[in-house]
């Protein structure tokens, strides 16, 4: 059975703010794709709500094989509340955005042994072996990479929402 080094478990950014969704969602697809991520939605759930609004809640599930033994997993769990249509004037100039209540919530984990090649009672000692002497200093490297990576995500989200310095 595969085993996950969690590096963030919900870390949470929350605000709310007029912002532009769809070159919002857009652009942090694109953020996965550039980084060579595999990228699935798993869930996408657009729900009218009373008074005109819509809430939506999206889960996006990111993988990347770093190699045989090691993956790296995001998942982007998105809830957006009480989303409206807005007009907002710029230089003279109108443009129809989205103000809502958005919230991300972010987990993040090195997956090891995603093939399950150490399954059973004497393969996982095995395993154990593997990680904690032979291996260690990789997967050291592994999961400050995968912060590195995580804290570029919740980066581009937080410019997005204006956001600057840490907010969770």
């Amino acid at each position: 059975m595969a085993v996950k080094d969690i590096i963030y478990e919900a870390l949470k950014v929350k605000t709310v703010t007029v912002l532009d969704f769809e070159d919002f969602y857009k652009k942090l697809w694109r953020w996965f794709n550039y980084n060579n991520y595999e990228l699935t939605e798993t869930e996408y759930r657009d729900i009218d709500v009373a008074g005109g609004g819509k809430q939506l809640e999206i889960r996006w599930e990111a993988s990347k094989e770093v190699d045989s033994y090691a993956s790296y997993v995001i998942t982007a769990d998105f809830l957006i509340l009480n989303m409206k249509d807005v007009e907002i004037e710029r230089n003279g100039i109108k443009t129809k955005l989205n103000k809502a209540t958005y919230e991300l919530r972010l987990t993040a984990y090195v997956e090891k042994d995603p093939g399950n090649k150490f399954s059973g009672p004497f393969m996982n000692r095995v395993r154990h072996i593997y990680d904690k002497y032979i291996i260690r200093t990789r997967m050291e490297d592994y999961r400050e990479k995968l912060r590195e990576e995580a804290d570029a995500f919740i980066g581009e989200v937080k410019s997005f929402f204006g956001l600057h310095g840490s907010t969770f």
